[in-house]
């Protein structure tokens, strides 16, 4: 989060910004206050409403001619953690499962989880559309 983006989020919950919050919002620790949890919940609602990360953005990793894993024959359920590919930088990206395609022709929905680079694209909270022959691994979590 910049500070431009705290400034905003203390502004919009009516809370004064001042640099201790801001410390506890950027670098959030095991017991955080009730004010830091209000900015990083309202954060990521922001990011998963408003940053919205295309199919393309993803690498296909299955195709007809892979003969051990064919298209749509992942079993992916909401709630489900995968590993999609960034078609740009090639590094993996963890995603939760937030909704499933409503027809066969549309796309699943999810969240960033985890992100262990960065001032990358993607961000923890980003949200992501995908189809099932773009996930490369389910994650156990």
């Amino acid at each position: 989060m910049t500070h431009e983006q705290f400034l905003l989020l203390a502004q919009i919950l009516n809370l004064t910004p001042n640099p201790e919050l801001e410390q506890e919002v950027r670098h959030p620790g095991a017991q955080i206050s009730t004010q830091a949890q209000q900015i990083l919940t309202l954060h990521l609602q922001l990011k998963e409403a408003y940053v919205i990360h295309r199919p393309t953005a993803f690498r296909v990793v299955v195709s007809h001619d892979d003969l051990d894993r064919f298209p749509g024959t992942l079993d992916l359920k909401q709630g489900m953690h995968v590993q999609l590919v960034s078609y740009t930088s090639e590094r993996y990206i963890s995603v939760r499962i937030t909704q499933l395609p409503a027809t066969p022709k549309a796309y699943f929905r999810g969240v960033v989880s985890e992100q262990n680079i960065s001032y990358h694209v993607f961000e923890v909270g980003d949200s992501v559309y995908f189809s099932e022959d773009q996930v490369h691994a389910i994650l156990n979590k």
